[in-house]
């Protein structure tokens, strides 16, 4: 899946053919595939997040965001739920219940000077001057959302309390990238810095931090075993080579 002027395009792997275009209207900052691959979202800078039906590109559901760019998406392991970061003047995520269109739950962090969240009839917006969501991402049992922001920190909320439970820093910059190990154990985070971090979320500690040796980082994800932690990298010179980077990164204790 390539984002390309304001089109996402997708390729089958096997034959190299493109198989769909499909047009957001708006540069596009982000985009997922659902769980069981039926759907395609994507956000970008036309305040709306967009879902298509992956077997055929026709168009699913919009969803307007009311901010001035969105700038990632995920959907929990279940399929039901869309979270929608975005880019404003206020610290904004939002859950659509993809089954109703509508906002499911509110989140603030009063901790931090979090705004409290005005009701809306279509989504339920989550708050904070000043603070923008780079990335978002669901455990695997979908029982925590994971935030990546602007400040550094990233802010991880118990969904179905609606509670902020934990809060992690250790990147200069802006947090870009987020992802759960499978076993739903640890969170790996990249930032602006280029570091990658690897957290233990039971007790907070930070098992390791990488340096990127002054390659520029893009993507990070897990391998479906979850021993292997994976980035894009490439070059800071210009023209320079792209790679892949693996690190080892073995099951953390319960």
């Amino acid at each position: 899946m390539v984002c390309e002027d304001h089109r996402t395009r997708t390729w089958d792997v096997a034959s190299g053919r493109q198989t769909l275009t499909l047009d957001h209207g708006a540069p596009v900052n982000s985009v997922a595939y659902s769980p069981g691959g039926g759907l395609i979202a994507a956000v970008g800078g036309d305040h709306t997040a967009r879902l298509w039906e992956m077997s055929s590109g026709a168009p699913h559901a919009a969803f307007a965001s009311h901010v001035d760019s969105d700038q990632a998406v995920a959907f929990a392991s279940d399929g039901g739920t869309l979270a929608v970061s975005g880019s404003d003047r206020a610290f904004t995520v939002t859950l659509w219940d993809l089954f109703t269109a509508k906002g499911q739950t509110r989140l603030t962090d009063s901790a931090s000077g979090a705004a409290r969240a005005r009701s809306s009839p279509a989504a339920g917006h989550y708050t904070e001057s000043t603070v923008n969501v780079y990335a978002v991402a669901f455990s695997p049992d979908d029982a925590t959302l994971a935030a990546g922001c602007s400040d550094g920190v990233i802010r991880l909320w118990d969904v179905a309390a609606a509670e902020l439970r934990q809060t992690f820093s250790g990147h200069v910059g802006a947090v870009t990238r987020l992802a759960f190990n499978p076993d739903g154990r640890t969170l790996a985070s990249l930032g602006d810095d280029n570091v990658v971090n690897l957290w233990h979320l039971a007790t907070g500690q930070r098992l390791f931090s990488l340096d990127s040796q002054k390659k520029e980082l893009h993507g990070l994800a897990f391998s479906r075993d979850g021993r292997l932690l994976i980035a894009g990298a490439r070059s800071a010179e210009k023209d320079g080579p792209s790679s892949l980077l693996l690190w080892r990164a073995e099951p953390a204790g319960p």
